[in-house]
């Protein structure tokens, strides 16, 4: 179950300013790991786009990897 808060950014920054630095430190590396997240979430929508398209299959779309690696490989020589 999932609980939505609606939490002004004004009353989050109050709140942070008096975290210690340690906490600070430790939000700091849990937004980091969630901004990551969201980042790489782009991959896996990439994936399952190409897959619901009518013409690729999962062979379809590792080859379609193994050709992008190859390229990019071949670049760095």
């Amino acid at each position: 179950m999932e609980h939505k808060v609606r939490i002004e950014y004004t009353d989050i920054v109050s709140a942070v300013k008096q975290f210690s630095v340690s906490e600070l430190e430790a939000l700091i590396s849990s937004i980091s790991i969630e901004i990551a997240e969201k980042k790489s979430g782009g991959v896996e929508d990439i994936k399952s786009i190409l897959l619901s398209a009518p013409s690729w299959s999962e062979t379809d779309y590792q080859n379609y990897k193994k050709a992008r690696d190859y390229f990019n490989k071949s670049r760095l020589s």
